[in-house]
């Protein structure tokens, strides 16, 4: 079945289900993947696209990919080029040619942004260097955030592969982990896993957790006096293995908490916290709290616009019914004579679509 990306650009195939069978694919166009060194993020990646189905292009900055190439990902080797090569690499790819593209790792991708502003007289007259820290990372981020904006468009899934690195308190790791990836991933990200060293020699598929996730199903009410039901599509651990097949299966059936399994509902970072100070401890409680109430806010926004569109829904089935009546012709009749007129239907304009159809008949 074709599928459409939110830029118009039409793929042969979904790259991931639709949320509890409605509609035709889930969009995920930023999709973060976190763990330590060899870890397998390139090979989620890469297992993600499903042969006959999906192609992939890796843009590799470190020769990750050799041992992943197969007939339906191309691999682009980017070690060494300079931030005009890697932007013409960028501009070539035609959109609807990749269902996916894997940016790997993010982390080099700044570094190339900063030998760019090292390198540019343009930001030397500006007087941009090392020495000006704060503002030369800001625009290392930003250049390397440009990069990865543009490639959104072109594709269904944008992957973006970063190292874990220490969380510091002075000059002392706290034991806590954070994505190398500087924040450019966390306002962009759909969805972030975090993959784990599995410590069950029984299963060595790493153990994936879930960093944070915007993806929310509303189940709709039982009757119109019933409220709507927000449910987070992904649980805090996915259940072993964490593959990107049982990551399909989490999106075709998205289940309350409530009926998750003890192994789902697990999350590894309260065990790190116990290994905090107080200050860590209270920053880390800081970011969480502001990243929870970003996720409720988003979360509220979608019930409302579901609400909406159930009520207006609810709106245009009875006075579709009356209208009918009225012109002696089915609903269904109804709907279709409205879209040969190409007007959009609604509270406001449905006395005016209704005398145009009385013309018409």
């Amino acid at each position: 079945m074709p599928y459409q990306n939110a830029a118009g650009v039409t793929f042969a195939h979904p790259l991931w289900p639709p949320l509890a069978g409605e509609g035709e694919g889930t969009y995920i166009p930023f999709f973060g993947l976190i763990g330590p060194y060899k870890i397998g993020k390139s090979t989620w990646a890469a297992n993600a696209v499903v042969p006959g189905k999906h192609r992939l292009l890796a843009l590799d900055f470190h020769e990750g990919w050799s041992e992943l190439r197969r007939p339906n990902i191309v691999i682009e080797s980017l070690t060494g080029q300079t931030w005009s090569q890697i932007n013409a690499v960028v501009n070539a790819v035609k959109p609807g040619a990749f269902d996916a593209i894997a940016v790997d790792t993010v982390a080099d991708l700044i570094t190339a942004a900063r030998a760019e502003i090292d390198a540019s007289a343009h930001y030397k007259s500006l007087g941009l260097s090392r020495k000006t820290a704060g503002l030369y990372y800001d625009e290392a981020y930003r250049l390397a955030g440009e990069v990865l904006t543009r490639l959104i468009p072109k594709t269904q899934t944008v992957f973006v592969i970063a190292h874990e690195s220490n969380i510091w308190q002075g000059n002392q790791p706290t034991g806590q982990k954070k994505p190398d990836w500087a924040k450019i991933a966390d306002k962009l990200a759909t969805v972030a896993l975090w993959l784990l060293p599995n410590t069950n020699p029984q299963k060595p598929y790493p153990r994936v957790r879930v960093h944070y996730s915007r993806l929310q199903y509303a189940r709709p009410p039982a009757d119109e006096e019933g409220d709507w039901e927000i449910i987070p599509v992904l649980p805090p651990m996915l259940e072993d293995p964490g593959t990107p097949a049982k990551f399909r299966r989490y999106l075709r059936q998205p289940r309350p908490w409530s009926e998750l399994s003890p192994e789902e509902l697990q999350d590894t970072r309260a065990e790190l916290m116990d290994t905090l100070s107080e200050e860590a401890r209270l920053v880390l409680e800081t970011e969480r709290a502001k990243a929870e109430a970003e996720a409720e806010q988003a979360r509220l926004q979608r019930a409302q616009l579901e609400a909406e569109q159930w009520e207006a829904s609810r709106q245009y089935t009875l006075w579709a019914a009356s209208s009918a009546r009225s012109l002696n012709i089915t609903p269904e009749e109804l709907t279709a004579r409205i879209r040969s007129l190409g007007v959009a239907w609604t509270p406001a304009t449905s006395s005016q679509i209704l005398e145009q159809l009385k013309g018409v008949a």
